[in-house]
C-alpha cells in the first residue's frame, strides 16, 4: 500500500506487516490515499510475545459481535467521484476444486441482481469481484479534520452527513445511494475530509482461514490456490487507494509469495 522514496531502504518484512490485535495502527500512503489501518482478528495471538496482544476476546463477543474488523482512516490525495472507487477482491491465479460452473454462474447473476454495479468473474484465470466502496463498507464516518476525526480504535458509528450536504443517511440508504453507479456519480470523496471505512463481519475466520456458516466451516485454502484474501479499494483506472493482503500458513505451499525455501525437506 505504501511507496518508497528516492534512496530509501526496502522495508523489512516486519515493517510491511500490519499489527493485529495490538490496539495500535499502522500508517500508510498510496497513490490516492494517506492514512492508517487498524486490524482485529478473532483467535489471533502472538505466542512469541503474548503481552503484545491487547484486543480482548470480549471485543468480538460484545462490542462488535464479529470475527474480524479492518478499519482504514485517512484522506484522499485527489478529488474523486464515489462511482469511481471500488472495493472487493482480486486474485492472481484461478480458483481450484470449485463447484459446478453452472452453480457459480447462477450465484454470480443472483448477487449482481442484488448489487447494482457489481463486477464479478470467479471462473477466469484471475478471479475478481468488485463493487462500489461507499455502498459496500460496513460503516462510513466522515470528519472535517484529523483533530476532529473519530478515534480509529473506538467503536466507530455511522456518520456520513458530510457526504450528503449535512443530512445523515441511514446505513441502508447510504448503501443504496453510494452502491448504485448512477446515483453514486453525484457524490465525491474530497481531499480535506477524513474518511473512516470500517469493515467487519461474523462469517470469515482468519485464524482458521475458513467461512463459518453455522452448520459447517468451509476451508478456503482448498479453493483459493494460494491466493490471499485482501482488504482493498481502488480507482476504476487501476490506481489503488489501499490493498492489504491477509495471509495464513495454509496458503503458503501454493503461494508464489512464500518465504524462500518454505516447505523444503531437511
Amino acid at each position: 500500500a505504501g511507496s518508497k522514496g528516492a534512496g530509501s531502504k526496502v522495508p523489512s518484512p516486519v515493517d510491511t506487516c500490519c499489527p493485529v490485535n495490538t490496539e495500535t495502527w499502522m500508517n500508510f500512503e498510496s497513490e490516492l490515499f494517506v492514512g492508517k489501518i487498524v486490524c482485529r482478528f478473532k483467535g489471533i495471538g502472538c505466542p512469541a510475545n503474548p503481552a503484545a496482544v491487547k484486543t480482548k476476546d470480549d471485543f468480538f463477543k460484545t462490542q462488535k459481535r464479529c470475527t474480524f474488523q479492518v478499519l482504514v482512516q485517512g484522506r484522499f490525495k485527489e478529488r474523486v467521484r464515489a462511482s469511481e472507487i471500488q472495493t472487493g477482491g482480486e486474485f492472481g491465479k484461478p480458483f481450484q476444486d470449485v463447484p459446478p460452473h453452472y452453480l457459480i454462474k447462477a450465484g454470480c447473476k443472483f448477487f449482481q441482481a442484488l448489487t447494482p454495479g457489481l463486477e464479478i468473474d470467479l471462473l477466469c484465470d484471475e478471479p475478481y469481484y468488485m463493487a462500489l466502496l461507499g455502498g459496500t463498507v460496513t460503516t462510513l464516518a466522515i470528519d472535517e479534520t484529523e483533530d476532529k476525526a473519530v478515534d480509529p480504535r473506538s467503536d466507530v458509528a455511522e456518520d456520513n452527513g458530510r457526504m450528503f450536504g449535512g443530512e445523515g443517511y441511514s446505513v441502508s440508504r447510504r448503501s443504496r445511494t453510494l452502491g448504485n453507479p448512477d446515483t453514486a456519480a453525484e457524490y465525491w470523496y474530497n481531499t480535506t475530509d477524513v474518511y473512516t471505512f470500517d469493515y467487519f463481519q461474523s462469517v470469515l475466520l482468519f485464524d482458521e482461514y475458513c467461512l463459518d456458516i453455522g452448520i459447517v466451516k468451509l476451508r478456503l485454502d482448498r479453493h483459493l490456490n494460494g491466493n490471499p484474501i485482501c482488504i482493498m479499494a481502488k480507482h476504476v483506472d487501476g490506481r489503488y487507494v489501499y490493498n492489504f493482503e491477509i495471509f495464513h500458513e495454509c496458503l503458503l505451499s501454493k503461494s508464489d509469495q512464500a518465504p524462500p525455501g518454505y516447505g523444503a525437506k531437511t
